[in-house]
Protein backbone atom coordinates (compact mmCIF):
# COMPACT_ATOMS: atom_id res chain seq x y z
CA UNK A 1 0.00 0.00 0.00
CA UNK A 2 1.12 3.49 -0.74
CA UNK A 3 -0.20 6.79 0.47
CA UNK A 4 1.08 10.31 0.06
CA UNK A 5 1.65 13.06 2.57
CA UNK A 6 0.51 16.64 2.39
CA UNK A 7 3.07 19.47 2.28
CA UNK A 8 1.32 21.09 5.26
CA UNK A 9 2.20 18.03 7.35
CA UNK A 10 5.91 17.45 6.81
CA UNK A 11 7.44 14.02 7.28
CA UNK A 12 9.57 13.95 10.47
CA UNK A 13 13.28 13.53 9.70
CA UNK A 14 16.44 13.22 11.76
CA UNK A 15 19.25 15.76 11.54
CA UNK A 16 20.89 13.48 8.95
CA UNK A 17 17.74 13.60 6.81
CA UNK A 18 16.56 10.04 7.44
CA UNK A 19 12.98 9.29 8.49
CA UNK A 20 12.18 9.14 12.20
CA UNK A 21 10.23 5.90 11.96
CA UNK A 22 8.28 5.77 15.21
CA UNK A 23 7.64 9.53 15.24
CA UNK A 24 6.34 9.30 11.66
CA UNK A 25 4.13 6.33 12.51
CA UNK A 26 2.71 8.21 15.49
CA UNK A 27 2.17 11.38 13.43
CA UNK A 28 0.42 9.58 10.60
CA UNK A 29 -1.60 7.02 12.57
CA UNK A 30 -4.94 8.45 11.37
CA UNK A 31 -3.85 8.31 7.71
CA UNK A 32 -2.46 4.79 8.11
CA UNK A 33 -5.64 3.56 9.78
CA UNK A 34 -7.76 5.16 7.04
CA UNK A 35 -5.65 3.46 4.37
CA UNK A 36 -6.06 0.05 6.00
CA UNK A 37 -9.81 0.67 6.35
CA UNK A 38 -10.07 1.47 2.62
CA UNK A 39 -8.20 -1.71 1.71
CA UNK A 40 -10.32 -3.80 4.07
CA UNK A 41 -13.46 -2.26 2.58
CA UNK A 42 -12.25 -3.29 -0.86
CA UNK A 43 -13.14 -6.88 0.05
CA UNK A 44 -16.73 -5.83 -0.50
CA UNK A 45 -15.87 -4.40 -3.94
CA UNK A 46 -16.37 -7.88 -5.33
CA UNK A 47 -19.99 -8.91 -4.89
CA UNK A 48 -19.59 -12.64 -5.49
CA UNK A 49 -21.07 -14.88 -2.81
CA UNK A 50 -18.69 -17.58 -1.55
CA UNK A 51 -19.65 -21.17 -2.22
CA UNK A 52 -21.83 -23.00 0.29
CA UNK A 53 -19.63 -26.08 -0.09
CA UNK A 54 -15.90 -25.68 -0.65
CA UNK A 55 -14.77 -28.42 -3.05
CA UNK A 56 -12.62 -28.49 -6.17
CA UNK A 57 -15.38 -27.49 -8.58
CA UNK A 58 -16.97 -24.80 -6.42
CA UNK A 59 -13.61 -23.26 -5.48
CA UNK A 60 -12.62 -23.04 -9.15
CA UNK A 61 -16.01 -21.54 -10.05
CA UNK A 62 -15.78 -19.04 -7.18
CA UNK A 63 -12.25 -17.91 -8.05
CA UNK A 64 -13.26 -17.60 -11.72
CA UNK A 65 -16.31 -15.49 -10.78
CA UNK A 66 -14.20 -13.22 -8.56
CA UNK A 67 -11.57 -12.73 -11.27
CA UNK A 68 -14.21 -12.01 -13.93
CA UNK A 69 -16.01 -9.56 -11.60
CA UNK A 70 -12.80 -7.68 -10.93
CA UNK A 71 -11.34 -7.72 -14.44
CA UNK A 72 -14.61 -7.10 -16.30
CA UNK A 73 -13.32 -8.69 -19.47
CA UNK A 74 -14.47 -11.43 -21.79
CA UNK A 75 -13.19 -14.95 -21.63
CA UNK A 76 -9.98 -15.88 -19.83
CA UNK A 77 -8.77 -19.46 -19.65
CA UNK A 78 -8.14 -20.83 -16.18
CA UNK A 79 -4.43 -21.26 -16.92
CA UNK A 80 -3.87 -17.77 -18.38
CA UNK A 81 -1.55 -15.43 -16.49
CA UNK A 82 -3.85 -12.66 -15.28
CA UNK A 83 -1.14 -10.02 -15.47
CA UNK A 84 -0.52 -10.84 -19.13
CA UNK A 85 -4.25 -10.21 -19.66
CA UNK A 86 -4.00 -6.64 -18.34
CA UNK A 87 -4.42 -7.31 -14.62
CA UNK A 88 -3.03 -4.59 -12.32
CA UNK A 89 -2.05 -4.23 -8.66
CA UNK A 90 -5.36 -2.70 -7.56
CA UNK A 91 -7.23 -5.62 -9.09
CA UNK A 92 -4.80 -7.99 -7.36
CA UNK A 93 -5.68 -6.30 -4.06
CA UNK A 94 -9.41 -6.70 -4.71
CA UNK A 95 -9.01 -10.39 -5.51
CA UNK A 96 -6.72 -10.97 -2.53
CA UNK A 97 -9.18 -9.30 -0.17
CA UNK A 98 -12.20 -11.10 -1.63
CA UNK A 99 -10.55 -14.53 -1.39
CA UNK A 100 -9.22 -13.96 2.12
CA UNK A 101 -12.57 -12.60 3.30
CA UNK A 102 -14.43 -15.61 1.85
CA UNK A 103 -11.98 -18.12 3.34
CA UNK A 104 -12.14 -16.47 6.77
CA UNK A 105 -15.89 -15.88 6.97
CA UNK A 106 -17.48 -18.65 4.93
CA UNK A 107 -14.98 -21.51 5.17
CA UNK A 108 -13.83 -20.49 8.68
CA UNK A 109 -10.15 -21.15 7.97
CA UNK A 110 -7.15 -19.17 9.09
CA UNK A 111 -5.52 -17.08 6.40
CA UNK A 112 -2.49 -16.17 8.48
CA UNK A 113 -0.20 -18.43 6.45
CA UNK A 114 -1.12 -16.65 3.22
CA UNK A 115 1.59 -14.25 2.10
CA UNK A 116 0.43 -10.77 1.13
CA UNK A 117 1.60 -11.30 -2.45
CA UNK A 118 -0.18 -14.61 -3.12
CA UNK A 119 -2.03 -13.25 -6.17
CA UNK A 120 1.31 -12.34 -7.74
CA UNK A 121 2.80 -15.77 -7.04
CA UNK A 122 -0.37 -17.58 -8.20
CA UNK A 123 -1.36 -15.41 -11.19
CA UNK A 124 -4.03 -17.60 -12.78
CA UNK A 125 -7.47 -18.86 -11.90
CA UNK A 126 -6.10 -22.41 -11.75
CA UNK A 127 -3.19 -21.46 -9.47
CA UNK A 128 -5.37 -19.38 -7.13
CA UNK A 129 -7.88 -22.25 -6.93
CA UNK A 130 -5.14 -24.74 -6.09
CA UNK A 131 -3.82 -22.41 -3.39
CA UNK A 132 -7.30 -21.95 -1.91
CA UNK A 133 -7.81 -25.73 -1.84
CA UNK A 134 -4.44 -26.15 -0.09
CA UNK A 135 -5.43 -23.60 2.56
CA UNK A 136 -8.84 -25.27 2.95
CA UNK A 137 -7.18 -28.62 3.54
CA UNK A 138 -5.02 -27.13 6.29
CA UNK A 139 -1.86 -26.92 4.20
CA UNK A 140 0.58 -24.09 4.68
CA UNK A 141 2.26 -22.04 2.01
CA UNK A 142 5.91 -23.01 1.63
CA UNK A 143 7.76 -19.77 0.85
CA UNK A 144 10.85 -21.54 -0.49
CA UNK A 145 8.77 -23.79 -2.75
CA UNK A 146 6.95 -20.70 -4.02
CA UNK A 147 10.24 -18.91 -4.72
CA UNK A 148 11.71 -21.88 -6.59
CA UNK A 149 8.57 -22.23 -8.73
CA UNK A 150 8.57 -18.51 -9.54
CA UNK A 151 12.26 -18.57 -10.53
CA UNK A 152 11.51 -21.54 -12.79
CA UNK A 153 8.67 -19.59 -14.42
CA UNK A 154 10.97 -16.61 -14.99
CA UNK A 155 13.67 -18.83 -16.50
CA UNK A 156 11.12 -20.38 -18.86
CA UNK A 157 10.00 -16.92 -19.98
CA UNK A 158 13.62 -15.86 -20.46
CA UNK A 159 14.26 -18.92 -22.60
CA UNK A 160 11.08 -18.38 -24.59
CA UNK A 161 11.76 -14.75 -25.43
CA UNK A 162 15.51 -14.96 -26.02
CA UNK A 163 15.75 -18.13 -28.10
CA UNK A 164 15.93 -16.13 -31.35
CA UNK A 165 18.69 -13.78 -30.14
CA UNK A 166 21.95 -13.99 -32.03
CA UNK A 167 24.88 -15.20 -29.95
Amino acid sequence: MITTTHPAKPFPLTAKGTPRRQVALDAYIAEIDALYARVEASATQVDVPPPAIWDTDTVRAYVRAVVFAVMRVGEIDDGDDLFQQGFDSLQATYIRNALMHALRTSAKVSTHTLPTNFVYTHPSIAALSTLALRILSGGAVDAEEERVARVGDMQALLQKYTQDFAA
